[in-house]
């Protein structure tokens, strides 16, 4: 008699063991896509605005919701010291709502708290999901699902600039698109928006191509960051361009210091790398300007009645081109209103609240730091908290950079940390982390980026 097979029992122990990897009979695996949709959305969607705020309400926010359920009861992982600290943070963001005579059904009418959710249970969580090695090929889906969005966005925009090509009505009636008359390309989105798009994908480039020897891989590879970069170049996006390079000079020098591995003293490569490092990401800034001087060489060549590219320099860099006057209208509210410290406002009311301390002509509700927005939307103690996890993070993610430079094994794991420094140097300029009412590439990715590092130095 034919005996059937027992059926599995899966339970806490039996999931952590046989669900470990990517597979079409995994729940990862719906993880990994929602996470790809998630790129998606933070790309495109102000092409379709309205589709967009439905999805992410109606399937990325159960969805998170579901998978960070299945991380909790196959991982340990609510014994890290991170994740009770992302926790705290979380439960103070509610707590905030609470404070603030907000219920929570009404706070779901805004985008900011799906948002939080998702970064919270989806992005930060998804590394905990996987082993070591199953996470690298993860990481190396969702970079090359980031490139191929960045890149696309930036092939359409080179060929309405360079080409000519006529953008659709259906998108031009959302917004500009091409060179504006403030000489800075636009996609519908702001420049400063395009600006982060690129970057982030020049900077996931690096890991991509120290995951393939195939050289047409490799050279597809760099054609997409170099349109990507071209696009960045032409937003004149001053912090998009500096957040970028200082990601890059971390890249290039972990991927020097290997080259010259063969360097008799341990001071002596260190001092050659940073120095080629130095000249790599001089030539990785500058080079901008020759981008937007190519443009502008053609416009002059082809027609008179086009709109040149502006070269901004570093010349009003003491007023942050005039955010510090923002920063200091916000301190002054801080000073009148101290219960602010307290209790925070919550994002989805800091605008209103300090509206009047802006400075005339200024973006109402743009504090354009995100420390500052954490303030004054979290209070004291929700900044402590985020202050603490970036200590925690610094700490974790220069431990993985630095610890095993000649490693050749290591090199793509050890780049990630530049993630996190382009993000944060973003976020100095913009309200990119934590308080942001739409998906952005800066927020889910440095999210992901910092549960990478933590999970990368836990044991399997």
């Amino acid at each position: 008699m034919k005996q059937s097979n027992p059926t599995p029992e899966y339970n806490r122990e039996g999931l952590l063991t046989e669900k470990t990897n990517l597979n079409f009979r995994s729940w990862q695996l719906p993880a990994v896509i929602a996470f790809i949709c998630c790129i998606f959305i933070s790309v495109y969607q102000h092409y379709a605005p309205k589709y967009a705020d439905l999805f992410l309400s109606s399937v990325l926010f159960p969805a998170s919701v579901g998978i960070f359920a299945l991380v909790l009861y196959t991982r340990p992982f609510l014994k890290y010291a991170e994740v009770k600290l992302m926790g705290v943070l979380f439960i103070w963001m509610i707590l905030g709502l609470l404070f603030n005579d907000w219920r929570l059904e009404k706070a779901f009418t805004s985008y900011w708290l799906y948002c939080a959710c998702i970064t919270t249970f989806l992005c930060f969580s998804l590394p905990y999901a996987f082993n070591k090695a199953t996470l690298k090929k993860v990481l190396s889906i969702l970079a090359a699902a980031m490139l191929a969005c960045a890149t696309l966005l930036s092939a359409a925009a080179l060929a309405i600039v360079f080409g000519g090509v006529t953008a659709p009505e259906a998108i031009t009636k959302l917004g500009y698109v091409g060179i504006h008359t403030d000489g800075r390309l636009w996609m519908v989105l702001h420049p400063n928006s395009i600006g982060p798009i690129c970057g982030a994908a020049i900077i996931l480039t690096e890991y991509l191509l120290t995951r393939t020897k195939k050289w047409l891989v490799r050279v597809l590879l760099i054609l997409c960051a170099v349109a990507c970069y071209s696009t960045m170049a032409l937003t004149d996006s001053r912090t998009a361009f500096i957040s970028t390079a200082i990601a890059v000079a971390l890249e290039f020098f972990l991927l020097f210091n290997l080259s010259f591995s063969k360097a008799k003293r341990k001071v002596g490569r260190i001092l050659l790398s940073l120095a080629v490092t130095l000249l790599a990401v001089g030539i990785f800034y500058f080079g901008t300007t020759v981008v937007r001087s190519v443009y502008n060489n053609t416009v002059n060549t082809v027609s008179a009645q086009g709109d040149k590219v502006v070269q901004r320099g570093l010349e009003d860099a003491d007023s942050f081109n005039g955010r510090t006057e923002i920063w200091k209208g916000t301190l002054q509210g801080l000073k009148e209103n101290p219960d602010i410290l307290l209790t925070g406002t919550t994002p989805i009311i800091s605008g209103k609240v300090l509206a009047s301390y802006f400075p005339e002509g200024s973006p109402i509700g743009n504090f354009h730091n995100s420390s500052v927005a954490s303030l004054v939307s979290f209070g004291i103690p929700g900044f402590i908290v985020i202050l603490a996890f970036f200590v925690m993070l610094a700490i974790s993610a220069a431990r993985m950079s630095f610890t095993k430079l000649l490693d050749r094994d290591s090199l793509g794991a050890r780049l990630i940390p530049a993630i996190l420094l382009f993000a944060v140097s973003e976020s100095m300029m913009e309200v990119f982390l934590f308080v942001e009412f739409s998906l952005n590439v800066v927020w889910i990715w440095f999210m992901f980026a910092a549960g990478f590092v933590f999970r990368m130095q836990k044991s399997e």
